[in-house]
């Protein structure tokens, strides 16, 4: 077994298997529950940062997450303050 190999298995015992820092367009998408044309809609307006690898367009899994939490809704009960 290649040293490459044996360090790539370390690091995703590290992480876990199912733990990705980045996805193509079409997991990202899948993973914040939108379209590929509503992903590609607001990476042009600037709202997700996209890494370019190559060709390749991938999108952090922390640029997903500080999305999400800039777009949360706070719901308050009547009579809360807010």
């Amino acid at each position: 077994m290649s040293n490459h190999i044996r360090a790539d298995n370390r690091i995703r015992g590290l992480i876990g298997e199912t733990s990705a820092l980045a996805y193509s367009i079409p997991e990202a998408a899948a993973r914040i529950g939108l379209s590929r044309s509503r992903l590609y809609e607001l990476i042009g307006a600037g709202e997700i940062a996209v890494i370019k690898v190559g060709a390749r367009t991938l999108i952090a899994e922390d640029d997903l997450r500080v999305f999400l939490h800039r777009h949360r809704v706070e719901i308050t009960r009547a009579g809360d303050k807010a």
